[in-house]
């Protein structure tokens, strides 16, 4: 009779992939967004619905990306697509920096916006 072995391999910790190639050239044009109306017109018009959540995670981490372009992405997104796409953990970093029941705020724009 053949003894039966378990092969066990130690767990690693996850590996910070680059941005899918699709993306790169979304992050290119929403760095070029100068409203918030250009970034709506995007996530509607250009962008596929299912690579809005790497965008605005990927976005979130660089620092040439406009801070209110990432949150009308992640307020597109809403909580939903969020989660089912980037899992629990990194929807909950996203919506924590970036909470949909705020306002979009830019740094030109007045206080009252």
């Amino acid at each position: 009779m053949r003894e039966m072995r378990l092969q066990h391999t130690p767990r690693s910790a996850t590996l910070e992939h680059d941005p899918p190639d699709i993306v790169v050239p979304a992050l290119a044009k929403l760095r070029g967004c100068k409203s918030p109306f250009d970034v709506l017109r995007h996530c509607v018009e250009v962008w596929p619905n299912p690579i809005l959540p790497t965008l605005a995670w990927e976005g979130s981490r660089k620092p040439f990306i406009e801070r209110w372009a990432v949150h009308v992405v992640v307020k597109y997104c809403g909580d939903g697509l969020l989660r089912q796409a980037l899992g629990n953990r990194k929807s909950a970093q996203l919506l924590a920096r970036f909470p949909l029941n705020q306002p979009v705020r830019r740094l030109d724009l007045s206080p009252v916006c």
